[in-house]
């Protein structure tokens, strides 16, 4: 393999482990615990994978959640305890 290969002197990368916490409550609410800064767009993003209502989805993000813009609105990973 021959060529030219130009790469960043600095690549992003996240410090956190990903995870998620979700659940359905007694009422068909879905709860979710996720790392996600967009929480309204991850609510949508999951309306539609699960074909429920967005009322009917919560989605809790920790306040620690750190500034990437790599991640997608749904990458999860727990903190109920910092929820917003």
């Amino acid at each position: 393999m021959e060529g030219t290969f130009k790469l960043p002197k600095q690549e992003h990368c996240t410090q956190e482990t990903a995870a998620c916490l979700a659940y359905l409550d007694a009422g068909g609410r879905l709860n979710v615990w996720s790392q996600s800064q967009l929480a309204h767009l991850a609510r949508r993003e999951l309306a539609h994978i699960f074909k429920m209502p967005v009322r009917k989805i919560k989605v809790l993000t920790p306040s620690s959640a750190a500034a990437s813009d790599s991640e997608a609105p749904w990458a999860p990973s727990p903190s109920p305890s910092h929820s917003r």
